[in-house]
C-alpha cells in the first residue's frame, strides 16, 4: 500500500468517521479517480513479502497476504523454462506470478473465460510488462472438448455449472489433449 493510500484508509477508519458511509458513498468516486492518478503504472502490491506485482487500482481491496500456503508451494515447484497452465487465472496474481519466475525461455497459458476478470487479467499482464510469457485463452478449462454453462460476475465468484437461467455458455477445452504433452505440466 503506498503512502497515498495509507494516509486514506487511516482517515476512513477514524473512529469519528468510520460509520460515515453517507460520506464514504459520495466521496469513493473522487478516491477512486485520484488513486488512479497517483499510479498510472498500478498500484505497486508485495503478495505473500515475496512478489511485487503491479495492479489495477479497481482490484487494491486484494489482500497482500493472498493465498499464502498455496503461494508458497507454488513458487516452490517452478521452475526456469517451465510452461504452465493457469485454469481459471481470475485477475492474474498466480499467472504473473508464475510468469516472472519462468523466465524467458519459459510461459504461462492463463485460462479465464469470464470478460471483466479476463480483461483484468490482460490489463495486469500488460502493467507488469509479460506479454511476452503469458498466452490469455477466453475459455474454461475441461477434461474434454464442448461448451460448458458458466456464471461469469465479474469477481472470483465466477462459476462453471451455475443455473443455465443466469449462466452463459463458454466453450470448454481439453487443454490436456489440445495444448500441452505431459511432459510439458507442471501443475
Amino acid at each position: 500500500m503506498n503512502f497515498y493510500e495509507r494516509i486514506c484508509t487511516t482517515i476512513r477508519h477514524l473512529p469519528v468517521l468510520e460509520n460515515a458511509n453517507w460520506l464514504w458513498n459520495m466521496v469513493r468516486p473522487l478516491y477512486d479517480e485520484s488513486v488512479k492518478f497517483a499510479a498510472p503504472k498500478g498500484l505497486r502490491r508485495v503478495f505473500n513479502g515475496s512478489d511485487t506485482i503491479r495492479l489495477l487500482p479497481r482490484w487494491r481491496g486484494i489482500p497482500e497476504q493472498y493465498e499464502p500456503e498455496f503461494w508458497r508451494q507454488l513458487t516452490g515447484a517452478i521452475r526456469e523454462g517451465d510452461v504452465v497452465v493457469d485454469a481459471g487465472a481470475f485477475i492474474g496474481l498466480f499467472t504473473i506470478c508464475v510468469a516472472k519466475r519462468v523466465g524467458v525461455l519459459g510461459s504461462v497459458i492463463a485460462f479465464e473465460p469470464d470478460k471483466l476478470n479476463r480483461e483484468a487479467l490482460a490489463s495486469h499482464v500488460r502493467l507488469n510488462g509479460l506479454e511476452e510469457r503469458v498466452t490469455i485463452r477466453a475459455a474454461a478449462v475441461s477434461d474434454t472438448d464442448g461448451a460448458a454453462t458458466f456464471r461469469a460476475e465479474g469477481t472470483c465468484e465466477s462459476r462453471i455449472g451455475a443455473p443455465p437461467m443466469a449462466a452463459s455458455l463458454y466453450p470448454a477445452l481439453g487443454w490436456i489433449r489440445s495444448f500441452l504433452r505431459p511432459s510439458e505440466w507442471t501443475l
